[in-house]
């Protein structure tokens, strides 16, 4: 009875510490934003700093200055090591004067580097930002 409780219990251990992660605030910086085609091919790239900030259930992404932010609508996560390997995927809508927008943002670590993607539904090019700094907020 042991050998299968104890299996059991470690992963249901591991699942809540890694859907724990979804819960958490914090704030992302970036000093390079990457735009890239349908094919994930580079057609552009700028050097801005970027803060991205997540404070359920809003996210705020502000490149040099210019805010624009979005309410969640949905969130995975899927963390073997919080932060540092694994994955977020974050759905949001984002309302302006031209209407809403809806956006899919995936937080991936991997090696210890964290990288995070922007897709707009309506538009089929994609925004890769390389994260330099990742604070978790309390």
């Amino acid at each position: 009875m042991k050998k299968i409780i104890f299996p059991a219990l470690l992963v249901l251990v591991c699942n809540s510490i890694s859907f724990a992660q979804c819960d958490k605030n914090f704030v992302i910086n970036s000093s390079k934003t990457e735009f890239l085609a349908a094919d994930s091919s580079i057609e552009n790239t700028i050097d801005e700093n970027t803060e991205i900030d997540i404070t359920r259930p809003q996210i705020t992404i502000t490149p040099n200055g210019i805010k624009t932010s979005g309410t969640i609508t949905s969130e995975t996560c899927n963390w073997k090591t919080p932060f540092i390997e694994g994955t977020t995927i974050i759905k949001a809508t984002f309302k302006s004067e031209e209407g809403a927008r809806n956006a899919t943002i995936t937080i991936q670590g991997k090696d210890g580097k964290l990288k995070l993607w922007v897709r707009i539904e309506e538009d089929p090019t994609m925004i890769r930002v390389a994260i330099d700094k990742f604070v978790q907020k309390n």
